[in-house]
């Protein structure tokens, strides 16, 4: 009703729709990303020997 009041000149049927699809499509793509986005250091990590890791100026990328 905020909203409705702020903008009267509005349709009231196109002023906000929730769909479903467009939810789950976001969750869907940041627990992807979040997934990827902690997998993938980790799994580079994982391949390292610690002590070339720490013999390394810079990391052993």
């Amino acid at each position: 009703t905020w909203l409705r009041t702020r903008l009267p000149f509005a349709p009231m049927d196109a002023l906000i729709r929730f769909e479903g699809w467009v939810a789950l499509t976001c969750i869907a793509a940041a627990l992807v990303l979040g997934s990827l986005a902690g997998f993938l250091p980790a799994w580079r990590a994982a391949e390292l020997s610690p002590i070339e890791a720490i013999r390394t100026p810079g990391g052993a990328a």
